[in-house]
């Protein structure tokens, strides 16, 4: 249904359009899933490379953010606080959340987005895709939603956009999971990835920029609903 995030051993980050009206139906979290379709995850047919069995791990409490509007999308995260402590392995692991005084960022960079959504054929996919998008201005974002005929669309300080390149994009499916940017330790060159956006809604995927909540606005949000 939608995608999710580790931040620490408790809590999976989320959109609140994922959660608002859908609580009975969100009762656990998979973890450590790559193709849905089989597990363990395999990389050849003998099936002596794989990963680890998936987790399956039960919802204790959704938390959707208390000024989330649902016409403009403003406000549009949530938290899943889950019922047991998440175990960390070389599948499974805690994303980073840029902090407000990180670098910032411009348009253009690329930023990467993934997810199980839907695909050029109308159906989702059953394999963890992944593609680089640029980050584009608000104002621009704006000027795009209104000349596809997306009315007087919301675009916020809250938000953020990334796309507009042909065929790359998230869609339907994707929604609550995270729009990334690596970082390379020059020290040791070890990769750490930073979540900068959730996936929330989009024009027409894989044509047009889609708009996210921009993770840095709400660190201190997000803080404060961790017991």
């Amino acid at each position: 249904m939608c995608g999710g995030t580790i931040i620490n051993n408790k809590y999976v980050l989320t959109a609140a359009h994922c959660l608002v009206n859908k609580a009975s139906e969100v009762f656990q979290v998979r973890l450590g899933e790559w193709n849905t379709k089989e597990d363990p995850d395999c990389v050849d047919t003998l099936r002596t490379d794989c990963a680890d069995p998936v987790k399956n791990i039960s919802v204790e409490s959704i938390i959707v953010h208390e000024y989330y509007h649902a016409r403009t999308k403003n406000n549009d995260i949530g938290l899943l606080k889950l019922a047991d402590n998440i175990t960390y392995s070389d599948y499974i692991r805690p994303i980073c959340l840029a902090s407000r005084n990180s670098a910032s960022l411009s348009p253009g960079l690329k930023l990467v987005v993934s997810g199980w959504g839907m695909v050029e054929n109308g159906t989702n996919s059953n394999l963890k895709l992944k593609t680089d998008v640029p980050l584009v201005h608000n104002k621009k974002c704006k000027e795009v939603a209104e000349r596809n005929n997306f009315g007087q669309a919301w675009i916020g300080l809250n938000q953020m956009c990334a796309g507009g390149e042909e065929g790359k994009d998230a869609c339907r499916g994707d929604s609550g999971g995270p729009l990334m940017r690596s970082y390379t330790n020059p020290n040791d060159g070890i990769v750490q990835w930073y979540q900068e956006g959730i996936v929330s809604w989009g024009m027409m995927c894989g044509n047009n920029p889609a708009v996210y909540t921009n993770v840095r606005k709400y660190r201190s949000w997000i803080l404060s609903q961790l017991e």
